[in-house]
């Protein structure tokens, strides 16, 4: 399996944390996703013609994404849940960018962990 720069960069950025502060990271990642999510759906309710009409949802997800408005919830929202779980923004940004790789995610994390506690052992 071939890993991208960014995804290399987040897990080895999470390792070096320990497993409690990773472990933060990637709820704290979780609660930013749920958080995104909850606004794009209150925003497409508010701004939605016909509420049933899934087309017209669709379009006005991306469009939500697309907003002034979606962007400083972002950045707020990122700042806060940080500091909920008890971790700097900047590795929130690490655990979004691992979480964003795909699903493996946290099997490429497990892994890399591994990989170093055995590479410690053998030095």
């Amino acid at each position: 399996m071939s890993i991208n720069h960014a995804t290399n960069e987040a897990l080895n950025a999470l390792v070096a944390l320990g497993r409690d502060a990773a472990q933060r990271a990637i709820a704290a990642e979780r609660a930013y996703s749920e958080a995104q999510d909850e606004w794009i759906a209150d925003w497409i309710d508010e701004n939605a013609d016909d509420p049933d009409d899934d087309d017209e949802r669709d379009s006005l997800h991306e469009h939500a994404q697309e907003t002034d408005a979606y962007e400083a919830f972002c950045d707020r929202a990122r700042i806060d849940i940080a500091a909920e779980h008890g971790i700097e923004a900047e590795v929130l940004d690490h655990a979004i960018a691992l979480m964003n790789d795909g699903d493996d995610a946290l099997a490429l994390l497990d892994q890399r962990r591994a990989e170093l506690c055995a590479a410690h052992h053998l030095a």
